[in-house]
């Protein structure tokens, strides 16, 4: 994650349990590639529609124009970076523009998942974080790394789903 060092962050492909105490902990997004698929044959087809469709209507070819355009630059700007990051009291859940603060004290219990709810995660290997009567969707890419780290700041244990195959 290129903003760790700007902003004195460990990234998760240094993890380690010999870090400084309070220096944060950054774990990059899992991407799926069929994601990443969809998202191009997305553009693919508004940027044909809008080529073939140039000279029949103006009012077609300024709406998918705009598709066009929305999905080049918008979808990213809400999606990258993703990444998750630990800090001293709580994880900070990071997709494109927004960010959201979940302290750890909040989280009720953490389990597997393959909810395909739209949350801020570009994987379906995902962890739901219990809080409150909220599930937050994230998707690291080091799973292992960020369960263990989770396990250590909350004091919990990663729970299986009902009817999960995962433990």
């Amino acid at each position: 994650m290129q903003d760790s060092a700007e902003i004195g962050m460990q990234d998760h492909g240094s993890f380690n349990s010999s870090r400084p105490q309070g220096q944060a902990l950054a774990f990059s997004s899992a991407v799926d590639s069929w994601l990443v698929l969809l998202y191009a044959a997305g553009i693919g087809l508004a940027a044909y529609g809008c080529w073939s469709s140039w000279n029949e209507t103006l009012l077609a070819s300024v709406l998918l124009a705009g598709t066009v355009l929305l999905l080049v630059g918008l979808i990213p700007l809400m999606l990258w970076p993703c990444a998750y990051i630990f800090t001293q009291d709580a994880l900070i859940v990071r997709s494109g523009l927004i960010h959201r603060r979940v302290a750890y004290s909040s989280i009720r219990k953490f389990e597997r998942s393959h909810n395909p709810a739209s949350a801020p995660a570009l994987s379906l290997n995902r962890i739901a974080l219990r809080v409150g009567y909220d599930d937050i969707l994230v998707s690291p890419r080091d799973m292992d790394a960020f369960v263990r780290e989770l396990e250590q700041r909350t004091a919990m244990k990663l729970t299986a789903a009902p009817g999960s195959r995962f433990a």
